[in-house]
């Protein structure tokens, strides 16, 4: 099965909507294990979002094209 991978990226003039869970440092582990980041494949990020009208600072995973392989992109599911 060939699937796709997901990022964000900067632009002034746009927003990105999604989720925002609380995780523990165990969780947070988790993720940066099946994100890839120790492999390169995703770099890890704290940014300002706005719930509820209020500012929090998240955690975001955005994906490091230089670092991942054409052939990897294709073959994730």
């Amino acid at each position: 099965m060939r699937g796709g991978v997901a990022s964000i990226a900067t632009d002034e003039n746009d927003s990105v909507t999604g989720v925002v869970w609380n995780i523990s440092t165990v969780d947070e582990a988790a993720l940066d294990r099946y994100e890839g980041v120790g492999s390169g494949n995703y770099r890890k990020f704290t940014t300002d979002v706005v719930q509820n009208g209020a500012r929090m600072p998240a955690l975001i995973y955005v994906l490091s094209i230089a670092e991942v392989a054409v052939r990897d992109l294709v073959t994730w599911s």
